[in-house]
């Protein structure tokens, strides 16, 4: 902005209660300007703090005259050389995330119309860039912490398309099937890997997870096939996953437990005939 001696950007730090600069500009050729103070604590200037809450632009043409509420800014600003300053926020929503601030040290700025569009301008352009970056990492951590709870479920986890072409899965089904990720992410489909007689049911089940999972049971058992031939015997639960046409399918072995059974049935009735 014409005559302006400095301008800056400040961001906070919520947890903290802290603002701390990240950007500054400064006239150059002079060594007359100082430095702008790295951070600071929001409680020492809740004026400051206030006034960015609560209106769209900080105008202070006379440091010198600032209230009574803003001593801490006025002693902090009269120590810097401020004259006026400029400031705007910074917020995503409705959230304070910032501020951009514009001194005058050699002399005192005029209120100017056209000075708070372009103020205006810059700190909109910025607050979206915010906005936007803040929303990649928030994106970026959901799909973290999804990878997280995917890798350790505890079963056999895997999410299908609706041809049940493989998307993904995790390191216990590869344990149990045998199989790597490079082998069947995206290169087979789920029903292929079931013994031939409950592929059909498979389908059925996968077809009514998108239109009525009511009616789809909690668990259903299914036999499957290992990398090496044999057979294996599991419970499967199957959930469609929000907004997509995919599922997510989870599958514990309960081969042995189905052995063990069978063994414990057959012992107790050659006892009932003896």
């Amino acid at each position: 902005m014409a005559g302006a001696d400095k301008v800056y950007i400040y961001r906070i730090h919520h947890k903290a209660k802290l603002a701390h600069i990240t950007h500054e500009w400064k006239i150059p050729g002079t060594t007359l300007i100082p430095g702008s103070i790295t951070s600071f604590a929001l409680d020492n200037y809740g004026w400051l703090v206030n006034q960015l809450n609560n209106t769209e632009t900080i105008f202070i043409r006379d440091v010198g005259k600032l209230p009574r509420a803003a001593l801490n800014e006025k002693k902090t600003l009269t120590e810097q050389g401020v004259k006026s300053l400029f400031a705007y926020p910074l917020k995503i929503g409705n959230k304070l995330e910032g501020f951009i601030g514009i001194e005058y040290i050699q002399s005192q700025s005029d209120h100017s119309e056209e000075n708070v569009e372009i103020m205006k301008i810059a700190a909109d352009i910025i607050s979206f860039s915010l906005e936007r970056k803040q929303s990649e990492k928030s994106l970026k951590r959901t799909e973290q912490l999804y990878e997280k709870i995917f890798e350790n479920t505890g079963a056999a986890t895997v999410t299908i398309k609706p041809d049940t072409t493989i998307l993904m899965v995790n390191s216990e089904f590869k344990r149990l099937l045998g199989y790597r990720r490079s082998e069947v992410e995206g290169k087979m489909r789920l029903v292929d890997l079931l013994d031939n007689k409950d592929q059909s049911v498979l389908r059925k089940y996968h077809h009514l997870l998108m239109s009525n999972p009511d009616a789809v049971p909690t668990n259903y058992e299914f036999s499957y096939q290992e990398r090496n031939g044999d057979i294996r015997v599991a419970f499967m639960t199957g959930s469609s996953l929000i907004n997509t046409k995919n599922c997510l399918i989870t599958f514990i072995d309960i081969t042995e437990w189905k052995d063990n059974q069978f063994i414990i049935d057959f012992d107790l009735l050659n006892d009932g005939n003896a």
